[in-house]
């Protein structure tokens, strides 16, 4: 009888130890969604000259590439990054033709 007592003792204390650690886990992981919150913008890097567009651009010449749609993230909007990229495949090239300003 003695020995059924101490098994029970041990399986309950072995219970009690896993909910402590399970209820641990998940207070930790509902805290640490830190996704749900939209970015701050605390920087805005300043590019020296002009941007030109790659995607439906007056400027390309000849491109081996497509023109694709871009998921943008919240703060890729905040960056005002474009909503399409071009896309070249291997080996492929893209030809520009841009304006030079004399400043």
């Amino acid at each position: 009888a003695v020995v059924s007592t101490q098994s029970t003792w041990g399986n309950s204390l072995l219970s009690r130890i896993m909910k402590i650690l399970l209820s641990l886990l998940i207070s930790i992981a509902q805290s640490y969604d830190y996704t749900s919150e939209p970015p701050v913008k605390l920087l805005t890097a300043k590019l020296f000259g002009d941007l030109y567009p790659t995607t439906d651009s007056e400027y390309r010449v000849f491109s081996t590439g497509e023109d694709h749609e871009v998921d943008l993230s919240n703060r890729d909007e905040a960056n005002q990054l474009p909503p399409e990229q071009l896309v070249l495949p291997p080996g492929g090239r893209a030809v520009f033709s841009l304006p030079i300003n004399k400043d």
